[in-house]
């Protein structure tokens, strides 16, 4: 018998719709991926601090081959995919980078060009003394 190669994963997403000359109209929903992957799948929830703006949760889902980040930027959940990079966890979505390296993760607008400083530094938040 062969082991199950896949890990079911809950997303919550905040999603706004609009059309034009119509009202916003806004609405949470929920995903349930079905991600295929070797091994065991891991879900963890980490806190963030940013020299700038307030600070933040951002969820990891591990199942390998698939790494995602769901990351709140502009009010909205995007849902992040790790892509390569030469060092650390680099993840992409819409115009966004989010680059974890240890503890550290920098944040990334592409509009700004592609050898442009990051936009916020951020720092993973312990409750360790």
């Amino acid at each position: 018998m062969s082991p199950n190669r896949y890990h079911a994963v809950a997303v919550s997403l905040f999603l706004t719709l609009s059309t034009p000359g119509a009202h916003a109209l806004s609405a949470t929903i929920t995903l349930n991926l079905g991600i295929e992957g070797t091994g065991t799948a891991e879900q963890r929830a980490v806190q963030y601090a940013c020299d700038k703006g307030e600070p933040f949760e951002v969820t990891y889902v591990n199942a390998a081959p698939n790494y995602l980040a769901l990351l709140p930027i502009d009010g909205k959940q995007l849902l992040m995919r790790e892509v390569i990079s030469a060092s650390g966890a680099k993840y992409v979505a819409d115009v966004w980078v989010w680059w974890t390296k240890g503890s550290d993760a920098q944040l990334y607008d592409l509009r700004d060009g592609p050898d442009a400083a990051p936009i916020d530094a951020c720092y993973e938040v312990t409750d360790a003394p």
